[in-house]
């Protein structure tokens, strides 16, 4: 289901920085595959192909990263003066390592949500916690955005049902399922009816009702501006100062 999601994501050549493109709603994120200030539809391409191969074949972490920086490469691409070996370079590590991991833990995280999105799994699961998953030098503080978000504490633990509005509110990509933030470290852990009955976590029959799994199977080879309604809606998004130039999505 992962890569399935993955393939089928359209590409969205554009010139945007990471916190423009998160003011697109959500459902024409979620088809897209991107990367901030990357243009070259091309480029995209082979990059969603190479980090399908990291989740569909095993591919080592190193390897992706230098199959990506080779793809980079060929490509043509030169980093803007100033930026070289700065997460702004694509030809940096950082920035490549950030491209696969963000973009695996994405399709991994989806995969995991649709598997959820059965009555009887929800029944026997109902409630999930968030945890650290990975050790991260400077740790972001979630206990607070959760409290921020209206989120419940039980035991300590941040939990709520499986399909509760905060796990997307907590999300800076707006969806209910891991990673949640750029090198968060953050994933799920799931809460049986019985712990959740004993832990005494609230959560209402619309957090544990199945959400509808999309379906992949529509054609996954077009670039995304060239939808003349996306288009339309990814401009509205944005804001005035934005257009569509030869399926790319710039500033004026």
């Amino acid at each position: 289901m992962a890569v399935k999601k993955l393939r089928s994501q359209r590409i969205l050549p554009s010139s945007l920085s990471s916190d423009e493109l998160s003011r697109i709603r959500v459902s024409i994120r979620r088809q897209a595959f991107f990367s901030a200030r990357v243009e070259n539809a091309k480029l995209l391409t082979r990059m969603r192909k190479i980090v399908s191969q990291t989740i569909d074949a095993g591919l080592p972490g190193k390897a992706a990263i230098a199959k990506l920086r080779e793809a980079v490469e060929s490509s043509g691409y030169t980093a803007e003066p100033g930026t070289e070996g700065t997460i702004r370079d694509l030809t940096s590590s950082p920035r490549l390592k950030l491209i696969a991991e963000t973009n695996a833990a994405m399709a991994r995280g989806y995969g995991a949500w649709a598997g959820k999105q059965d009555i009887d799994t929800l029944r026997r699961y109902p409630a999930q916690m968030l945890v650290r998953k990975l050790v991260r030098k400077e740790p972001r503080n979630w206990k607070a955005r959760w409290i921020a978000e209206g989120g419940q504490i039980s035991r300590g633990s941040l939990v709520a049902g499986v399909n509760n509005p905060i796990w997307t509110r907590i999300s800076r990509f707006g969806l209910p399922y891991p990673p949640f933030d750029f090198n968060s470290g953050m994933g799920l852990s799931q809460i049986s009816a019985k712990a959740s009955f004993t832990r005494n976590i609230r959560f209402s029959s619309a957090d544990i009702n199945p959400r509808r799994v999309p379906d992949f199977d529509a054609d996954a080879n077009s670039v995304l501006p060239n939808d003349l309604e996306i288009r339309a809606r990814l401009l509205r998004d944005l804001g005035p100062g934005y257009q569509v130039r030869l399926g790319k999505v710039v500033r004026s």
